[in-house]
């Protein structure tokens, strides 16, 4: 006879508490039939108190046998023990989702294509090949049991529709026969993915060609030398943990994560950071954030504009009255006291409200920042 595997913690107390049965009795035959019938035998002879206890400790030492034996069979890593697979039709799933939108004839045109994922089809299909190249998660490959996984654009779908529309996860498992935990997953790597491929060519500061756009653009509405427009937002969290609320709960009384941003006319952002407690005001942001990092290390392309006759070399953002008073920030006039003021005002705050204007653009388009944020920790929302 084979005795039972000893390295078990569940096996070895077993063992322990057969202390005063015979050692042969905590021994396993290779024929279940001889098993049963020696068993049987010393069940017969105990009392009822041995008896119950007897077929305790066989029960824990047979449980703990076929996990030992589960986690050194286990070839490719395996589904959890005891876990309840749920089989979905993933590929008749994909099959309508791809006669729906991607086919050669699709069931819907392209104007509803760009309503439902707040994009062209064309961008679309750019995004999902750049993170396929990028991230092989976004590649199909089988599984274990060797049947192929969800597609590339299928996950980029579900990606999306969670990002644009803010439904919770599990709804999604009717429509795309996706579980919540995968729907999660999905948008984790769409988000780091998208960072890790399109930042360092979108989310920068302008190169010295559209830097002299934005500032003929900005100069024909008043304002030579202007690159920009800065303001801050609050994204409310809904998973903040209760012992950190008292620093996230701003004066909206609720734990938020504030944005810091710079917008163009054409709603471009080139600058963002994010992160800090939603009780902080602008300056404390400010004070944070690396946005004159380039122009203290003599990183920035070079400005030259002229305003009454005078020569200017440093460009500068519209600003709401809360930031300090440095060069780098016009503000309007809070009190205006006379018609110029008041006409500087108005121009100023229309033209400041680019980065307003690309809050609510933002908010409308991808509907997950109007509701409070789920993931659990700041890294998370931050992508």
């Amino acid at each position: 006879m084979a005795p039972f595997p000893s390295s078990m913690s569940t096996l070895i107390r077993a063992l322990v508490l057969c202390q005063d049965l015979p050692q042969s009795s905590v021994m396993f035959s290779s024929s279940p039939q001889s098993s049963l019938m020696s068993s049987s035998c010393l069940v017969l002879g105990m009392s009822s108190s041995a008896r119950k206890r007897r077929i305790r400790l066989e029960a824990e030492a047979s449980q703990a046998a076929v996990l030992a034996m589960a986690r050194r069979t286990r070839k490719w890593g395996g589904s959890v023990p005891m876990h309840r697979v749920i089989l979905r039709d993933r590929e008749a799933a994909w099959a309508e989702l791809h006669k729906r939108y991607f086919a050669e004839h699709p069931m819907f045109d392209d104007a509803t294509f760009r309503r439902r994922f707040r994009m062209k089809r064309s961008l679309f299909i750019r995004i999902y090949e750049k993170l396929a190249a990028k991230n092989e998660y976004f590649q199909q490959r089988p599984d274990g049991i060797r049947r192929l996984g969800f597609h590339g654009k299928y996950k980029c779908v579900v990606a999306m529709r969670m990002l644009a529309y803010g439904t919770i996860a599990d709804s999604l498992d009717d429509g795309y026969a996706m579980a919540e935990s995968t729907v999660l997953e999905c948008v984790k790597e769409f988000a780091s993915t998208v960072i890790a491929e399109f930042e360092d060519d979108y989310l920068r500061p302008p190169n010295q060609a559209e830097l002299n756009r934005i500032l003929a653009e900005n100069e024909a509405r008043g304002f030579p030398g202007m690159i920009g427009s800065i303001d801050c937002m609050h994204w409310e969290w809904g998973a903040c943990p209760v012992g950190w609320q008292g620093q996230y709960v701003g004066r909206k009384g609720r734990p938020t994560v504030v944005l810091e941003a710079i917008a163009t006319k054409d709603l471009r952002v080139w600058h963002a950071f994010f992160g800090m407690p939603g009780s902080s005001n602008d300056l404390n942001v400010l004070d944070r954030s690396h946005v004159f990092d380039d122009l203290l290390n003599g990183r920035t392309h070079p400005v030259e504009f002229f305003v009454n006759g005078n020569k200017y070399d440093m460009a500068y953002y519209l600003a709401d009255k809360i930031y300090p008073d440095w060069a780098t920030f016009v503000k309007t006039k809070s009190d205006p006291m006379n018609p110029k003021d008041s006409t500087f005002a108005e121009a100023q705050e229309a033209a400041r409200k680019d980065v307003e204007r690309c809050f609510g653009v933002l908010r409308s388009k991808f509907r997950i920042i109007q509701q409070a944020g789920r993931l659990g920790t700041r890294q998370m929302m931050s992508t």
